[in-house]
């Protein structure tokens, strides 16, 4: 968890030398040859509460062994994670796996307090470490032959309210806020003239 940096956004250079290395990477995918490999999961529930960090998923642990080398995604439930506690947890984990990665789910539920709520602010590392690491264990005794497939789907006229939306909401209030003076003038003067027709046709 640092400070933000800035989006990045379609058509611009930073965007498409983010696709031009995907597209290459892919490429290179096609060359080595395929082989059999194993997968392992794990879940387990952590003994905290949101206000601490940790959503209600807990840890998910995902362990993958192609040719020996064994891999290991770790995703732990919250709202990015407290600078320096990620390389903790990998030093802990990479005793066990070749490699490994660990990640947040995004999950805004944890942010009851106030917006930056990552994981390890409010616990230690050192009090969590040890159940990330069964987790990995677990994984690892999960380890079983498995196949992968893929797919694709699109699904239309779905609505995201998103940043671009409250941007678009927010800028509609204060161009409305612009005209909230003359409007009521106006309609004060004409509520002030329509009495005073109304007042000299009675007399």
């Amino acid at each position: 968890m640092t400070d933000l940096s800035s989006p990045v956004l379609l058509a611009t250079l930073t965007a498409t030398e983010y696709q031009k290395a995907s597209i290459d990477a892919m490429r290179l995918c096609l060359e080595p040859p395929v082989t059999s490999f194993q997968i392992g999961i794990s879940h387990h529930s952590l003994p905290y509460s949101r206000e601490e960090g940790f959503g209600d998923l807990g840890v998910q642990v995902l362990v993958v062994e192609v040719e020996n080398q064994r891999t290991a995604y770790v995703l732990i439930d919250g709202n990015n994670i407290a600078t320096g506690v990620r390389e903790i947890l990998l030093d802990e984990i990479l005793k066990l796996v070749d490699l490994a990665e660990v990640m947040t789910t995004d999950s805004h539920v944890v942010n009851t307090i106030t917006g930056k709520n990552p994981v390890g602010m409010r616990v230690p590392v050192a009090e969590f470490t040890q159940l990330i690491v069964a987790a990995v264990r677990n994984a690892i005794e999960d380890l079983t032959p498995a196949e992968t497939a893929a797919g694709t789907a699109q699904c239309d006229h779905i609505v995201v309210f998103g940043s671009n939306r409250i941007s678009q909401m927010a800028s509609t209030v204060n161009a409305m806020l612009v005209f909230v003076a003359p409007l009521s003038l106006a309609m004060l003067l004409l509520a002030f003239l329509l009495s005073l027709v109304a007042y000299v046709a009675m007399g």
